[in-house]
């Protein structure tokens, strides 16, 4: 009852959020029985600024909700448009390389978007009308994951949603 209770006032927040900045942020905390990284994904991007969702991971709450804020004040200023494996030149020094990599379709699942795809289905919309980029780093070389000579020490760190997804079917 109260796991219930829960699920219902957080989506409630979520709708309020929305509702009140066009969009919201979520953050996916990294989780003791599971390597993979904590993420940060934006909701509402494709409605606010009909722009693609963003996703990256790796990175604390604040640098992460950060970014979405900066990705979002641009997308609406006109001033990011995005392009599969282009750099994004964010406005802070100290930053490693960005880049944008367009999520394969296959990847838009509830294990990474799960609070997107819950929105446009609240709306009577489908998950397949949504897109989304994932924002890179690159290692310490400047390289990123699709190219050559890139530091896969950095590869566990953040995965790679512009690869197919082959694992078993999501049962909603």
């Amino acid at each position: 009852m109260w796991q219930t209770l829960q699920i219902a006032w957080h989506r409630w927040d979520f709708s309020r959020r929305i509702r009140k900045h066009g969009w919201t942020g979520t953050y996916v905390y990294e989780q003791a029985e599971s390597d993979r990284a904590p993420f940060s994904y934006s909701v509402g991007f494709q409605d606010s600024t009909n722009g693609p969702e963003v996703i990256m991971f790796g990175m604390d709450p604040k640098t992460g909700n950060g970014l979405l804020h900066e990705a979002h004040r641009q997308l609406k200023a006109g001033e990011l448009a995005f392009s599969d494996a282009a750099r994004w030149n964010a406005p802070w020094d100290g930053l490693p390389w960005l880049a944008w990599r367009k999520v394969h379709p296959s990847q838009i699942r509830r294990e990474f978007f799960n609070v997107a795809i819950w929105n446009r289905e609240r709306r009577g919309l489908k998950r397949e009308g949504l897109e989304a980029y994932q924002l890179f780093c690159s290692d310490p070389a400047g390289k990123f994951p699709w190219e050559e000579g890139f530091d896969t020490n950095y590869r566990p760190r953040q995965e790679e949603l512009y690869l197919p997804y082959f694992g078993p079917a999501e049962t909603d």
